[in-house]
């Protein structure tokens, strides 16, 4: 193991490929159809080889071969981020034990200054509860007193109205009588002796006195009234310096508190990140993952590339039931996600997390976090899993992380912090019914990380061994899944050169029956023509002859028409033979074009680049027949006719016979004999024409017939050869398909 250096695979695979392709490349055929074909089909291998390299590139890029990673991976909201956040609290892990020890220190001082706000804020409150008291009590005093000063002012306005009643008798007596006016001049009336001693018992009241009291309280109170708001302000001033500390302080135990990374709303996680941990001498990772619902598109290379990083994946779901087998609105399902990620791994559990949001909900559930209904799903899912993953998938857990999360948490009233005070709400509310150990056990998270973690038994165990496996299984994975893919396109190349086959042999079979048919027409038009000539020579002869010839001069004119229609006879065929040859070949190209257009509706072209231009081969059909002479020389031909049909002066005998007959008979003179000795010669000799034709044409139609097959015979090799290249070109999927399977096995 020391001297093993794992990356040096990527490499080696690297190379294999390379070495692949370049025997793909050795001996192409010299036929151009087939090595054309070829050409495509090592095109097709070198994108998928391509695609391969990338991905070995990336696996290289992206593999671990120190320290044993785990990723948490699974649908949005299934609590990975809380699973995880609980588990690094739980197994110390070093950035989390650094934060908590900073979250102590920021928590006392955040505290300190809470109770600091609190006592100044009781101050204040006792403050204005000391001043209110005393404004009560001199409001109170004042109000008694101005109670009292009422009396004492309704009793002087008493007296002064009746100072001014004496005033006013004074008066009117000092008016009526000399007598009265010198006795009011030395204040002598009894009136006047009267108003002087109510005026004297006025000057002496106690509204002076009132007067000086409420002014005294008056005082009194404005002085309370400064002396608390100078107070108030001052616990105000200190209330808001302690208040701008707590903000600082918040923002400081926030920082360093619990369950940053875990958003309650939404899949919180944008990013991959990283933990590590040091547990019973062995090196980890847990690797916290974006979900891969909601916004996955945002995340999916994150996602791809956290998994090809990992050495044993942890799936966690929030539900027990299988996961979705098909997607909404064209979308991938969760089960064609998993497979795409999760098959390539050496080890994949199942980590059902069990939803319980509150204490009385986890007190129905004590001992067992599951119900029966759930442990049935969980069978099944695990079945579901362990045929779909094949052997990436191994087994399934069961937690619930939230109460363990809360358990361990180092949580605070934050206000501005909603999820922070959710989270210090929910632990409370917890706590009222289980202490933290209970919350921990119930949740079986220490089971989880006992599991994890265990030195003989657990996920991390011999994890050197296990890294070096997984990384080796990811690039395994990557050249099967690449094979598959070649052994698909076998299959797809397999299928379309049998439906290529057949169409074509089908088309080979219509072509050599329209053979068979062209003889049938060429038949045809041979008789026509040949009693074309036989009426038409008739007619002429018979015409002549009607017009009472001597017989040299039948002979003449037989030969004449004979050799004349003859060549109009040769002029016609030829010219049928050739609109034959022009309906054969339409016949041909009929049959091609439904042979490509059978192939064309059977396999699906718009995804293939195969080139099955068959209506190229038509120019191989090039029978030309319209100079050809199938009768030889035409005088030449009528001279042999008419030596065989008059062989050795027979015209001579023939006429001799007529002149020697007729001067016995009936002489010069009989004409009717004459010319039914000449019509009986000339229907001998026209039917030894039509004859000798027809032998000829029969010879010459053989050869032409000959000439034709092998013309037809050529476009159905060429078809037959067309076929051949996609049997041929299938070697190179097969040859590819076992090199990548000799490449896994030297893994």
């Amino acid at each position: 193991m020391e001297n093993f250096n794992g990356r040096e695979i990527y490499s080696s695979v690297e190379n294999s490929l390379d070495d692949l392709l370049a025997t793909l490349k050795v001996d192409l055929s010299d036929n151009q159809d087939i090595k054309s074909l070829q050409e495509k089909a090592i095109d097709n291998i070198s994108k998928n080889k391509q695609d391969l390299s990338d991905l070995i590139k990336e696996l290289e890029k992206n593999s671990d071969w120190n320290t044993f990673t785990i990723a948490f991976y699974g649908e949005t909201n299934a609590g990975k981020s809380t699973t995880i956040e609980a588990l690094r609290i739980l197994l110390n892990e070093k950035t989390k034990v650094k934060q908590r020890e900073q979250y102590k220190k920021q928590a006392v001082a955040f505290e300190s200054a809470m109770q600091e706000k609190n006592r100044i804020e009781e101050e204040k409150a006792q403050v204005t509860e000391v001043f209110k008291n005393k404004e009560r009590t001199l409001q109170s005093e004042l109000t008694e007193l101005s109670k009292q000063l009422g009396n004492v002012e309704g009793k002087i306005y008493a007296e002064k109205n009746k100072l001014s009643d004496l005033n006013y008798k004074i008066l009117m007596k000092m008016v009526s009588s000399n007598k009265n006016l010198l006795a009011a001049l030395f204040k002598k009336l009894p009136e006047q002796i009267e108003y002087r001693d109510l005026a004297d018992s006025l000057k002496g009241n106690e509204d002076g006195e009132l007067i000086a009291k409420m002014d005294g309280l008056e005082e009194t109170l404005q002085s309370e009234k400064l002396r608390n708001t100078e107070r108030q302000q001052q616990l105000e001033s200190e209330l808001n310096k302690i208040t701008e500390s707590i903000v600082d302080l918040d923002e400081k135990v926030k920082q360093y508190a619990d369950g940053a990374i875990i958003g309650l709303k939404q899949d919180f996680t944008r990013d991959v990140t990283s933990y590590e941990f040091t547990v019973n001498g062995q090196n980890f990772k847990l690797l916290d993952l974006p979900g891969i619902e909601g916004k996955e598109g945002i995340v999916k290379a994150k996602i791809e590339e956290a998994v090809q990083k990992a050495h044993a994946v942890i799936y966690m779901r929030k539900a027990a039931k299988k996961p979705q087998e098909t997607g909404g609105n064209d979308e991938t399902s969760e089960l064609d996600k998993i497979k795409k990620h999760l098959s390539q791994e050496q080890e994949v559990y199942l980590l059902y997390n069990k939803p319980i949001p509150s204490p009385g909900k986890l007190a129905t559930l004590k001992n067992s976090l599951l119900t029966p209904e759930e442990s049935e799903q969980l069978e099944v899912t695990s079945d579901f899993l362990k045929a779909e993953l094949k052997g990436a998938y191994t087994d399934y857990k069961v937690i619930s992380a939230y109460p363990a999360f809360l358990a361990l948490a180092n949580v605070y009233p934050s206000e501005k912090n909603k999820d922070m005070k959710k989270f210090y709400g929910n632990k409370n509310n917890f706590l009222k019914k289980f202490t933290k150990e209970e919350m921990l056990r119930e949740s079986k998270l220490q089971d989880f990380a006992n599991w994890m973690t265990d030195s003989k038994t657990g996920l991390i165990e011999d994890s050197q061994r296990k890294i070096k496996s997984a990384n080796f299984k990811k690039v395994r994975h990557a050249l099967e899944e690449t094979s598959s893919s070649i052994h698909a396109g076998l299959t797809e190349w397999d299928e379309q050169t049998k439906v290529i086959r057949k169409h074509l042999n089908h088309a080979t079979k219509d072509i050599k029956k329209q053979l068979d048919n062209f003889k049938l027409e060429v038949a045809t038009i041979k008789r026509v023509v040949i009693s074309n000539f036989r009426n038409e020579t008739r007619a002429e002869i018979d015409t002549e002859i009607d017009s009472d010839i001597n017989n040299k001069e039948f002979e003449g004119i037989l030969k004449e028409i004979s050799e004349k229609n003859i060549e109009s006879l040769q002029a016609e065929y030829a010219a049928r033979l050739e609109q034959q040859i022009v309906e054969l070949s339409k016949d041909i190209e009929k049959c091609i074009k439904k042979a490509t257009s059978s192939i064309q509706t059977e396999l699906d072209f718009r995804k293939s680049d195969m080139d099955l231009d068959l209506g190229k081969e038509l120019k191989n059909l090039t029978i030309n027949v319209k100079n050809k002479s199938y009768l030889g020389e035409t005088i030449g031909l009528v001279t042999s006719l008419v030596a065989l049909l008059f062989p050795g002066g027979l015209f001579i005998s023939i006429l001799s016979a007529i002149v020697s007959f007729g001067k016995l008979v009936w002489g010069f003179f009989d004409h009717s004999y004459r010319k039914s000795k000449q019509r009986e010669a000339r229907s001998e000799y026209i039917e030894k024409c039509c004859t000798e034709i027809d032998s000829t044409f029969d010879e010459k139609n053989e050869q032409l017939f000959e000439k034709v097959k092998e013309q037809l015979n050529k476009v159905c090799a060429t078809l037959d050869e067309k076929a051949r290249a996609f049997e041929i070109t299938k070697q190179k999927y097969i040859e590819t398909e076992e090199k990548l399977s000799k490449i896994v096995t030297n893994l």
